[in-house]
C-alpha cells in the first residue's frame, strides 16, 4: 500500500486503497443481439402488446418497439423482453 506525505505532513492514501460505492435509483439496460432486452429497475410496466412495450422506472419513460414482442420475465423490478427488437425510445421525467 503506498503512503505520501502532503505539505502538511498528513499521510494520505494512493486512489487504489478504496473503491467507491454510488447508488443511483437509474435503470441498467442489457442487449442481447435484437432478441432479447433485460431491463434492470423497473417500476412498473404501463402497457404492452406483440409490437411495442412501454415500461416506467424511476427517472423515466423507456418504449421499445419491434414484432412479436413479449415479456419474458417480470420480477424483483426486473424485466426482460424479447422478440425482434427494431427502436428504444427514452423519455425523461
Amino acid at each position: 500500500m503506498s503512503k505520501h506525505i502532503n505539505k502538511d505532513g498528513l499521510k494520505s492514501k494512493s486512489s487504489h486503497d478504496f473503491i467507491p460505492y454510488i447508488t443511483l435509483s437509474t435503470s441498467i439496460f442489457q442487449m442481447i443481439s435484437d432478441r432479447e432486452m433485460i431491463i434492470e429497475g423497473t417500476s412498473s410496466l404501463l402497457y404492452y402488446d406483440d409490437s411495442i412495450v412501454k415500461i416506467k422506472s424511476s427517472l423515466m419513460y423507456i418504449t421499445i418497439s419491434g414484432c412479436n414482442l413479449s415479456i419474458k420475465c417480470l420480477a424483483n423490478e426486473n424485466l426482460a423482453v424479447c422478440g425482434k427488437i427494431s427502436d428504444i425510445k427514452i423519455d425523461h421525467t
